[in-house]
């Protein structure tokens, strides 16, 4: 009949017109996320870049930085790692149980936080500095000075130690001689829930006696010693 002719009518503009209001806000969706997203990364690395040109780094030295400022923007969608701006503004108890949430992974990959109290947890949590070395880079070479222990979150990190003997104080050579001994029941290859460089702590000059090498891109977080008085 001529009513449902009209009702079909009216069905199929009223169709057409909530998916085209459903398109355009999709399109504004995309649109605002490309703007404040991946727009908004390409302008940092292009600032980035201008930086080093200015500065004259190494064309190495600038690959490096660039690769890592983009393996960031690839596994967090910020440049800042695991902790970026939206947690700058949160409370310290507030904050510390986020940091708890965020470092959770690697609490319980490595046994010796693992079984730490629920309270020396949150405070190891809230120290943790995630730390992003690509492939073959140094986390840091021997004789160095030392300030922080390394867990692994991601990846693997090969450890070799010094032949310089010299350089080194009573507490670094007793480090040396108890790394010997970890690196025959562990090996030299240190992977998730494995921790490195924590002999410095003990030594007076605080000279690394080993030198640790990404052997593929990998996330570690940092606790330093100061954080652990």
């Amino acid at each position: 009949t001529t009513l449902e002719l009209l009702w079909e009518v009216v069905v199929e503009i009223l169709s057409a017109y909530i998916a085209a209001t459903f398109l355009g806000f999709c399109s504004i969706f995309l649109e605002h996320r490309d703007a404040t997203g991946d727009k908004s990364f390409n302008a940092k690395l292009a600032n980035i870049e201008n930086y080093c040109n200015y500065r004259k780094l190494p064309p190495q030295l600038k690959s490096t930085i660039v690769a890592q400022y983009s393996f960031l923007w690839r596994k967090n969608r910020s440049l800042r790692g695991t902790y970026n701006e939206v947690l700058a503004d949160l409370s310290d108890p507030c904050l510390m149980e986020v940091c708890v949430q965020l470092c959770a992974g690697v609490i319980e990959a490595v046994p010796i936080l693992k079984d730490a109290s629920y309270h020396v947890r949150r405070r190891v949590a809230a120290a943790l500095k995630p730390q992003i070395v690509l492939v073959n880079e140094y986390v840091y070479r021997a004789g160095d000075a030392g300030y922080s222990v390394f867990f692994v979150a991601t990846g693997t990190v090969q450890v070799t130690l010094s032949s310089q003997r010299r350089m080194m104080d009573s507490f670094g050579l007793e480090s040396l001689m108890i790394l010997l001994q970890k690196q025959k029941v562990h090996g030299v290859f240190h992977r998730p829930g494995d921790h490195f460089g924590e002999f410095c702590f003990i030594s007076k000059s605080g000279l690394r006696p080993d030198s640790a090498q990404a052997t593929s891109n990998t996330e570690l977080y940092a606790l330093s010693k100061t954080d652990t008085w």
